[in-house]
């Protein structure tokens, strides 16, 4: 019997999909319900029962990793199919976007450009974006984020600033619009939008952009596309010498645009960080064009990654200048803003350091002498141990998941202590009658022997730049044996930690945080029946565009709290020790969790997240400890 060649094609397309799936370790059923579908769907397909469609496999594509061979034989069906299905020319579907969209994707942004304008002493944002409803329901409104950080490469500095000069919504003076821009000279039939303050903080700024206004209602209905446009203004006291975009919505093309006199002799650079890299120079040049008496500067990008942050940073060689103070020590790590639609900048900033090279920190590696690269070497000092290690106080205010404030001493060659990381109930009842102790819950933290971050001796100094660096990957299944020690080193840690003091919202920790510079962090999860997640090598293949903001805390960074913003959702890739590779998704406490470690291992630490202008909390007032993270 004869098959046709599109059989053939949709043959092969099974073929390639069952290969993967078995090769990834996942049934058919978890296959399904990874990508969003019927639990019976993808054995239809597998069977040949079901032809497969473009949606089906860019999600196959994505959840699998396959590196393109799904997609490949798909786009081999889908042309023999077309070829057959009817005439030249014919009728086919309306393309979707080239992203891959997870399950109840809403809206995707087709193009986006942003401007900035440095205008009359005054800088003008315009947020230009063409979007698409991929969803099942009408979208009605539309968030915006506005943050202002005048000096971003000294938080302490810009935080006060803004406490004394605060942005507000009238000197904002926001305008937003829905609909496509009339021709030059004709009528602008574009709707205004009415707003809405979701947040009203010193230099951050949340709003709801309503697909409304007085005169009616014009939602965007699924399958529809329409334009949004918004525009802020805000003085060079108040901003910065950045202007940054963050990609929280599928995104096919990304545009960034700047402005200036010409007079000013602006010097331009660009960095980009992602969930799964550390800062680096753009991958493309930003171009430059002079148009009469101003200075045009471009970048653009395809299909950037979801929760990938471009910054653009400049400054100005002539001209009339403000005062910035000096560039941020090398173990800063970049000030995250709150969302899509952040820009900071201000005229005059002579930032002179360039770009830091990605993971570079600045700063060297763990000399050989604190961890042996081969299997059973032995760090300076051991996880978990109870000998104060030497001096470190505790660094800039960087937070971490969990909780809380006041630290107690117990029985001297110990402690007792609210450690409150990622959640805690409290001190463990029972022992020897505790005595008050004024000693900061950092200092306590490295007695138990968790690096801090900050400055100390030339020994812990050594060990806290492991905090900002990327951790060493390990070469599996060969490093199996050392793959095994830095687990066990990692779990001892952890037993010590909760024989001190409970722990609510669960914990984690990273081998960077004890001193090893290996890709490997332990996991437990709120509800203790679950067992522990070990990551070896781990790195994000996705995170949901769906996020929340809790507060956290962190074993490293332990006198403060912070509010920050993340994915509900984490497809995590990681590996076994046999070296193979799985992919685990968290979802909710344990995806906070997760990613929380994860971007220890590439050297970060939850201040980078968190939104220009947003206060740390100290931890002797914070008052969440012991309550579980509200979802």
């Amino acid at each position: 019997m004869t098959t046709s060649p599109t059989e053939r094609a949709a043959e092969s397309f099974a073929a390639e999909l069952a290969r993967w799936r078995a090769q990834r370790g996942l049934s058919k059923k978890q296959l399904a319900t990874r990508m969003g579908f019927d639990p019976s769907y993808v054995s239809h397909i597998e069977g040949r029962r079901h032809r497969p469609t473009e949606d089906f496999a860019r999600r196959a594509e994505h959840v699998l990793g396959a590196g393109g061979a799904i997609w490949r034989c798909f786009q081999e069906y889908d042309e023999l199919r077309h070829a057959r299905g009817g005439p030249a020319g014919g009728h086919r579907e309306p393309p979707v976007p080239e992203q891959w969209l997870p399950p109840g994707a809403g809206l995707v942004v087709e193009r986006e450009t942003a401007q900035l304008s440095y205008v009359s002493g005054s800088y003008r944002c315009t947020i230009r974006r063409a979007l698409y409803n991929a969803g099942t329901e009408p979208v009605t409104r539309y968030l915006v984020r506005i943050a202002v950080d005048r000096y971003p490469h000294d938080p302490e500095q810009s935080n006060r600033h803004h406490r004394a000069h605060p942005l507000t919504f009238a000197e904002l003076n926001l305008r937003a619009h829905c609909g496509e821009a009339a021709p030059v000279g004709r009528p602008d039939v574009r709707e205004p939008m009415d707003w809405r303050a979701k947040q009203d903080r010193d230099a951050f700024k949340e709003v709801w952009l309503h697909f409304e206004n007085a005169q009616g209602r014009f939602p965007l209905y699924p399958a529809q596309r329409t334009t949004i446009e918004y525009s802020y203004t805000v003085g060079p006291e108040k901003w910065g010498q950045w202007f940054q975009r963050a990609v929280r919505l599928p995104t096919r093309q990304l545009t960034v645009r700047l402005d200036f006199p010409d007079a000013l002799d602006p010097l331009v650079w660009g960095v980009e960080t992602s969930l799964s890299a550390e800062e680096m120079p753009l991958r493309t040049p930003v171009r430059y064009e002079r148009d009469g008496d101003r200075a045009r500067f471009e970048w653009s990008t395809e299909e950037p990654p979801l929760n990938a942050r471009f910054r653009l940073e400049w400054r100005f060689r002539s001209g009339p200048s403000i005062a910035v103070p000096a560039q941020r020590r090398p173990d800063d790590g970049p000030r995250a803003e709150a969302g899509g639609c952040t820009g900071v900048v201000g005229p005059g900033a002579d930032t002179s350091g360039t770009t830091r090279d990605a993971g570079s920190g600045g700063e060297a590696r763990t000399p050989a002498e604190d961890l042996r690269s081969g299997p059973g070497g032995r760090p300076a000092q051991q996880a978990g141990d109870p000998r104060p290690g030497p001096g470190a106080r505790a660094g800039e205010p960087v937070d971490d998941a969990g909780s809380s404030p006041e630290a107690e001493a117990g029985e001297p060659g110990g402690i007792r202590t609210a450690l409150g990381v990622a959640g805690s109930d409290g001190p463990r009842p029972g022992g020897a009658a505790d005595r008050p102790d004024r000693t900061r819950g950092s200092e306590l933290m490295r007695r138990a022997g968790i690096v801090q971050h900050g400055v100390g001796s030339a020994d812990s100094g050594r060990s806290a730049a492991l905090l900002r660096q990327p951790a060493r990957t390990f070469q599996l299944p060969q490093d199996a044996d050392l793959a095994r020690e830095v687990v066990a080193r990692l779990h001892d840690t952890l037993d010590r930690l909760e024989r001190l003091h409970v722990f609510g919202k669960g914990i984690g920790l990273a081998a960077p945080q004890i001193g090893l510079p290996w890709a490997a962090a332990v996991v437990r999860p709120p509800q203790r029946t679950l067992p522990a997640v070990v990551l070896l090598n781990p790195r994000v293949m996705h995170a949901s565009t769906e996020c929340d903001e809790q507060y956290e805390g962190c074993l490293s960074f332990f006198d403060e709290r912070g509010l920050v913003p993340r994915p509900l959702r984490l497809d995590v890739e990681h590996a076994r020790e046999d070296g193979t590779r799985v992919v685990s998704t968290f979802e909710r406490a344990l995806a906070r969790l997760v990613g929380h470690e994860v971007d220890h291992l590439e050297g970060r630490l939850y201040v980078d997240r968190m939104a220009p202008g947003t206060p740390l909390v100290p931890a002797a007032t914070y008052g969440g400890t012991g309550q579980p993270w509200q979802y």
